[in-house]
């Protein structure tokens, strides 16, 4: 493709002209690309043309991008860490690297630089953005743990794991996770939202969270997705709809069962049998998920209440009947999905 002089002449062009010739590069050769980064006049040219160097992963463009990267401006020198992080390889990398480690570099420039390297799934770019994701400043490490989920190494999820338990709502971490989809965090996973769930912490890091347990189909998710549906089940339709809709529809996803009770009070009696009178087998503490196993034949009343007795098995595996006024009790099977 032969293009007009407006590309290479010497001389800055006004705005039109510059918006014009970035046009042009849209449908020019990896060649004219080079040469636009190399010898154009205008700065936003140049930049766009780095731009497109890295969209259609202009290999031979690499050298004159190590050019521009020592020697340009920085509006410039921002896109060719775009386009040296498409393009891949060793040179990049190392290019990429010194951008980070470079003492007189902008606090942006090293943030791009790390959202780059996220394209390597190498041992030496997977340990940096680690380094910065344990011990950088907030800005930095929200970006390392971001371009982790972008390398697709196996190390990246158990860093990225360690990092979402590090922080209550920590937003990147769990976007990262999802991004990776890699089966060996999900137990990890899990244990956030158990922990979430139990503390009722209840933010955008577990809503993302289980939402993606629930389009993975991950069944070990569901003690904590119930806890919190049997928590927030009785709230009005507009008290935190988007928490019912992203609950309830997970624990249809990863095909929840059973029936499942949470103690309305602060503690409650588990007994050897259903009547107030039987042994105590242990207590069941407020908010805490119990498995319904049985229930009784027919209704009781106590203490002005009449309803039925069930027998329940806690997470500490305590058997024993509880009476269900002191309780919430919901059929996980009978859950229809919220649109």
């Amino acid at each position: 493709m032969v293009l007009s002089g407006l590309l290479f002449c010497s001389k800055p062009k006004t705005s039109p002209e510059a918006e014009a010739a970035k046009a042009s590069l849209k449908a020019a050769s990896p060649k004219d690309l080079i040469q636009a980064l190399a010898a154009n006049a205008d700065s936003d040219v140049r930049a766009a043309a780095a731009i497109s160097i890295g969209e259609q992963n202009v290999k031979e463009a690499i050298p004159e991008l190590l050019k521009g990267l020592e020697n340009d401006d920085d509006k410039v020198r921002r896109e060719i860490v775009f386009a040296l992080g498409k393009i891949g390889g060793p040179q990049s990398l190392k290019a990429l690297m010194g951008v980070w480690r470079g003492p007189k570099e902008t606090s942006e420039m090293k943030g791009r630089a790390l959202a780059a390297i996220g394209n390597f799934s190498s041992d030496e770019a997977v340990n940096l953005l680690n380094s910065v994701a344990s011990s950088g400043n907030e800005a930095h490490q929200a970006i390392a743990i971001e371009a982790l989920g972008n390398t697709k190494s196996p190390k990246a999820a158990a860093i990225i794991a360690r990092a979402l338990t590090a922080k209550s709502d920590n937003v990147p971490a769990a976007q990262a996770l999802v991004k990776l989809k890699q089966k060996s965090s999900y137990d990890t996973i899990v244990s956030v939202l158990d922990r979430k769930a139990a503390a009722g912490d209840i933010d955008r890091t577990f809503l993302m969270l289980a939402e993606f347990m629930g389009d993975e189909k991950y069944s070990k998710a569901q003690n904590a997705l119930a806890k919190v549906y049997l928590n927030n089940a009785s709230m009005p339709a507009n008290v935190e709809p988007e928490l019912i809709k992203v609950v309830t529809n997970a624990l249809i996803n990863v095909g929840a069962k059973g029936i499942y009770c949470i103690v309305n009070g602060d503690v409650l009696n588990v007994r050897a049998s259903p009547n107030t009178r039987a042994d105590v087998k242990g207590k069941v503490l407020r908010h805490e998920l119990a498995e319904v196993i049985e229930v009784s034949p027919r209704k009781y009343t106590v203490e002005n209440m009449e309803d039925y007795w069930y027998k329940i098995r806690t997470k500490t595996r305590v058997e024993g009947w509880v009476y269900g006024g002191f309780l919430k009790v919901y059929d996980l099977a009978k859950l229809t999905r919220v649109k």
